[in-house]
């Protein structure tokens, strides 16, 4: 096969002609076009280079581009309508899958509706230090704790009922706490 001059040197492989047509017997069949749809530009389908596909779409209806030039722009513009259409697709299938979320729903609706999130400060909240306590007076509170919870057991009310005695104490725990705040005002 001979190349001509302009065309690309790719083999492109081609349906054998019919003679059985549409039209009658003898006749080369048509082919048909799936969607032959003409090549705009829209806006959905601008990019970062739209200044420069504006300018060849109009040298390319002035017919002063080649023909190479026309192909690599016909292809960039089908291109960019195939992922305008793979993104509208997208969207819906993610908007079905957000309507199909169970108990929630369509939560983009609320998204769009809030403000966007601030940034939070650099420097972390600082963390309170814990008193360190020297051996000797962690062990001397330990002695007096038990100490105390011995009298708690030998307590006869304790021993009589044991959660009567703690409501009890409880109640007036409580009862100090409010009397001290009241005084302190």
């Amino acid at each position: 096969m001979k190349a001509r001059k302009g065309a690309s040197r790719a083999k492109v492989a081609r349906a054998p002609k019919s003679k059985v047509a549409v039209g009658g017997v003898g006749k080369p069949a048509k082919r048909k076009i799936a969607s032959k749809a003409p090549l705009r530009w829209d806006e959905s389908q601008r990019g970062k280079s739209d200044a420069k596909a504006m300018e060849l779409l109009s040298l390319v209806k002035s017919g002063a581009v080649k023909k190479k030039t026309k192909l690599k722009f016909k292809k960039t513009l089908l291109k960019a309508r195939i992922t305008a259409i793979k993104d509208a697709e997208k969207t819906k299938r993610d908007a079905l899958r957000r309507r199909m979320t169970p108990v929630v729903g369509d939560m983009e609706v609320l998204k769009c509706a809030l403000p966007p999130p601030t940034e939070p400060s650099q420097d972390p909240p600082a963390k309170p230090q814990k008193k360190r306590q020297s051996l000797r007076s962690n062990q001397k509170q330990m002695l007096e704790d038990f100490a105390q919870f011995q009298a708690v057991l030998s307590f006869p009310p304790y021993r009589a009922d044991p959660a009567e005695a703690i409501k009890t104490h409880v109640r007036n725990t409580v009862e100090a706490m409010v009397e001290a705040a009241v005084s302190d005002r």
